[in-house]
C-alpha cells in the first residue's frame, strides 16, 4: 500500500492536507470522494461538466480512466517511513 498526501489543499483560512492510505493513486481519488465529494472535486482542478446533477457528481460519473482530470491537484506518493509537521493558523 501506499500513502497519497496532497498538502497545502482545500483552503480557506489555513491550508489543509488530505492523506489516503490506498493500493492505487485511483482507489484513492475513490476514497476521497466517498468521504467529501466537494473535497474530491476541489481537489480535482473543479471540473466543470454540463449537463448533471451538480458539477462535482457529473465529472465523476465522466472521470477519465486514470481516475483524475488533467487540472488535478496530484498527491505526493510516499512509499517510505516519512513524517510530516503541518502548522495551522490565520
Amino acid at each position: 500500500m501506499k500513502l497519497f498526501v496532497w498538502a497545502g489543499v482545500l483552503t480557506d483560512y489555513t491550508t489543509e492536507i488530505v492523506v489516503v492510505l490506498a493500493n492505487s493513486e485511483r482507489d484513492a481519488w475513490e476514497m476521497i470522494y466517498e468521504k467529501d465529494h466537494t473535497a474530491w472535486w476541489v481537489l480535482q482542478g473543479q471540473p466543470t461538466i454540463e449537463g448533471g446533477r451538480d458539477y462535482g457528481t457529473t465529472a465523476h460519473d465522466n472521470l477519465p480512466k486514470e481516475g483524475y482530470f488533467p487540472t488535478a491537484i496530484r498527491p505526493e506518493i510516499i512509499t517510505e517511513p516519512e513524517a510530516f509537521i503541518i502548522w495551522g493558523g490565520g
